[in-house]
């Protein structure tokens, strides 16, 4: 939302399958250099001004640990992507409980 002053769309997508939840949030702002695409998610790396360059590596790590994958694209002046995608567990039984 930060990359789109001027009030463009931000979506939301949760698309499901057999072995996996993936959800996809797209935004209309100004997309980010490729250049700079292979560095998001580096420890202390920030493009803001006042950021520390540990949300995105928190967020992926996080996701990774629970058998998940981050995948970013943009181009610019279109936007960028973010699809999570993540494994489905076995439902519980409530046999053991």
């Amino acid at each position: 939302m930060e990359a789109m002053p001027s009030g463009e769309i931000l979506t939301i997508a949760v698309v499901e399958n057999d072995q996996n939840v993936l959800i996809r949030v797209s935004d209309q702002g100004d997309g980010i250099p490729e250049e700079l695409l292979p560095r998001l998610g580096e420890l202390f790396y920030s493009t803001k001004e006042t950021g520390t360059g540990l949300g995105l590596l928190v967020s992926t790590k996080i996701i990774r640990d629970h058998g998940g994958s981050l995948d970013i694209t943009s181009e610019l002046g279109e936007g960028t992507t973010v699809v999570i995608s993540l494994q489905k567990q076995k439902p519980c039984s409530r046999e053991g409980l």
